[in-house]
């Protein structure tokens, strides 16, 4: 969360919420994988992203929140130029991730494969969330009850999480 007006008056409390968010284990892994590997990465690379305004921060960190992978964000890529270009945003991300992890002696093929499963829901342009809502949607459409339509997406997610939790991934959900 950031609170603050501006840089000088700002608080930033860091909460990690896609961990307990992630429908399995190889989700969650992938998740520590990148966040470690950017803290890394974007360190040793000396990434212009920290020149990134608070203000354009803060902004980005609440359209995240809102729009999650269609989020409309600005970013300062290794270059040192502004961009808003989703994909480009994603590839310099993923590609410090990468980096930051072999850095940690991560092999490449090992990092780039943990690293897959957020790499295939931004291909997708997926993510649990957008699942569920996706599901609400069906059901609404279906002239369901939001209470029912609620009981059954918790039960459609459930039941899936059941059958991929420890060996499968969310982009192996139907309708992923």
């Amino acid at each position: 969360m950031f609170e603050g007006a501006d840089e000088a008056s700002a608080n930033a409390r860091i909460e990690f919420r896609p961990l307990p968010a992630q429908p399995t284990v190889r989700d969650s892994v992938a998740f520590l994988a990148a966040f470690t590997g950017l803290m890394e990465g974007l360190v040793r690379a000396d990434h212009p992203v920290a020149d990134l305004s608070w203000e354009r921060a803060r902004e980005n960190f609440y359209e995240a929140a809102r729009n999650g992978l269609d989020a409309e964000t600005t970013w300062i890529a290794a270059d040192g130029t502004q961009t808003t270009d989703t994909d480009r945003l994603y590839d310099d991300l993923f590609r410090h991730a990468r980096s930051g992890l072999t850095a940690c002696g991560f092999g490449a093929p090992d990092a780039r494969a943990v690293l897959r499963p957020l790499r295939e829901r931004v291909r997708r342009r997926t993510t649990p969330a957008s699942w569920k809502r996706d599901r609400l949607r069906e059901h609404a459409e279906a002239g369901t009850p939001l209470e029912g339509a609620v009981l059954a997406v918790k039960r459609a997610y459930m039941n899936r999480q059941s059958e991929t939790l420890v060996t499968g991934l969310f982009t192996d959900w139907p309708g992923v």
